[in-house]
């Protein structure tokens, strides 16, 4: 009897070894599975992430691109308006100095005119200053 409880002993021995190998096996196999739809699951939530990082991106051209037409169009009309404001400033300036170059020469003229006529006597006549006044005014002071 000690014999075959000894082989009863290491039967019991080895099927509970086989069985533990073949529990360790499933479970190792359902957290593998588990691992694999973690796992597709990630990839899965990766390529989403991916396109949606692409529209982002795609998007995001989009409004810069509009927004710098609109700066460099901004720019143009501004430019523009600088340039006909500098026009309108320079045609302004250039008329006003013909006007001022006009006035001048006109009263140049006026004043040359002026001074070929003859002279009124009577305007000299109070600013003359005669011996007579200049003896009589020496009173001390």
């Amino acid at each position: 009897m000690a014999g075959t409880g000894k082989k009863l002993l290491g039967l019991a021995v080895v099927g509970a070894a086989v069985a533990g190998t073949i529990a360790y096996f499933k479970k190792q196999k359902e957290q593998n599975e588990d691992l694999e739809k973690d796992f597709e699951d990630f990839q899965d939530n990766v390529k989403e992430t991916a396109h949606s990082a692409k529209d982002v991106v795609v998007n995001f051209k989009d409004i810069v691109t509009k927004d710098v037409e609109e700066k460099v169009k901004k720019a143009k009309d501004t430019a523009k308006d600088v340039a006909e404001f500098a026009e309108d400033t320079a045609e302004d300036l250039a008329d006003g100095f013909s006007d001022m170059v006009d006035e001048a020469k006109e009263a140049a003229e006026e004043m040359f005119e002026d001074e070929g006529a003859p002279e009124d006597s009577s305007s000299d006549a109070g600013d003359a200053v005669t011996a007579e006044t200049t003896e009589t005014d020496k009173t001390p002071l």
